[in-house]
């Protein structure tokens, strides 16, 4: 029985070191992030995940240092990991339409921009970046109704009247663009009101 005692006794131990290491290499690893020391930092996710494969705050992290770094197949990896861990990760979701953004993969940033959409309606970041992606595919109405979205959500949300106005003169409606120019003024973005002017002027010099 002792014997028993025993090895209970030292599993325990054992159990509580392994959760204080645990603890304390998720602390220094947040403490390197906040110092930018960002390789220093994905040392110690991984060796947290060394300890516990399914920690899935080290694989979001982990794949957002990546993406940071711009190493998007290890940026993907992790962040695919985390979705795994926690299907509902609105992080997870975004990032991961943001690096297939980056790397004009926009099919699949779509996917990932509408699942966050599904679970967040009210995300206008995801909205925005779908606009984006639209006007890439030269895709006009549906980046015009991505913008509206984002806007709807959140009317101080500048750049979306920038796109918002892109997208109209792309998809032949000037007078709609240059609604945007005037909404941009009112609001008191002169800056972003006279760049989105300049730029539908230059389009109309090349006709």
């Amino acid at each position: 029985m002792r014997i028993i005692v025993a090895v209970l006794v030292a599993f325990l131990c054992g159990m509580q070191a392994q959760a204080s290491d645990l603890v304390d290499r998720l602390e220094r690893a947040n403490y390197l992030v906040g110092k930018n020391r960002l390789d220093e930092a994905i040392s110690e996710y991984k060796a947290v995940l060394a300890i516990q494969p399914q920690n899935g705050l080290a694989c979001l992290q982990l794949g957002l240092l990546y993406a940071v770094q711009q190493k998007y197949p290890e940026a993907v990896e992790y962040l695919e990991k985390a979705l795994v861990l926690k299907p509902d990760s609105r992080l997870a979701y975004y990032h991961l339409g943001l690096v297939y953004f980056e790397q004009n993969q926009y099919e699949k940033a779509i996917v990932y921009f509408n699942k966050l959409i599904s679970i967040e309606r009210r995300h206008y970041k995801a909205h925005y970046n779908l606009g984006l992606i639209y006007g890439q595919l030269r895709q006009y109405a549906k980046a015009v109704d991505a913008f509206k979205q984002c806007i709807a959500i959140n009317p101080s949300y500048v750049k979306a009247y920038v796109g918002l106005g892109g997208a109209y003169y792309r998809d032949g409606k000037k007078l709609e663009a240059l609604r945007q120019v005037k909404k941009l003024r009112s609001i008191g973005e002169s800056a972003m009101a006279d760049n989105l002017a300049n730029w539908i002027n230059a389009k109309e010099t090349r006709k």
